[in-house]
């Protein structure tokens, strides 16, 4: 399956029109704050078509560093996607991604837990996570009131 992921394009940076329309459909969609979603994009960091490795041998993909431990979960959902998909379609991305948020903030019933476990439910990973998440949110809160 990784094998396909090998032969991508080059990672380039989204259409900033495209994320945005995505980001507020998904919002509404999942039922997870515009805010959050845009605080991962932000830390995550991914482009359309990026692949990492990460040092457990998974790979997170696309936009929102979708991890690939998930695609198992993924599939049972949306069988029709693809790794590649996920790589490399920017809308789909961060509608997997804010699927996932919304299923880690309801086995949670703590909005910032369950940003927290969109990373990692390990206490120390997560936690380090949500400090980068914070300090994303505010950096974002505060470009908004410039604007």
């Amino acid at each position: 399956m990784f094998e396909l992921l090998l032969d991508l394009p080059e990672p380039v940076a989204p259409s900033e029109y495209v994320v945005e329309r995505c980001i507020k459909f998904n919002s509404d969609h999942f039922g997870v704050p515009e805010l959050a979603i845009r605080a991962i994009l932000d830390v995550e960091g991914g482009k359309v078509c990026t692949v990492s490795k990460n040092s457990n041998g998974s790979f997170d993909l696309g936009l929102m560093q979708i991890n690939t431990i998930n695609l198992g979960y993924i599939q049972d959902e949306y069988p029709q996607v693809t790794p590649s998909d996920i790589a490399c379609k920017p809308c789909l991305n961060i509608t997997i991604g804010a699927w996932i948020l919304s299923k880690r903030i309801n086995e949670t019933k703590d909005i910032w837990k369950g940003i927290g476990h969109y990373h990692s439910k390990t206490p120390k990973y997560r936690d380090r996570y949500l400090k980068k998440i914070s300090d994303a949110v505010s950096s974002i809160v505060e470009e908004n009131k410039k604007s």
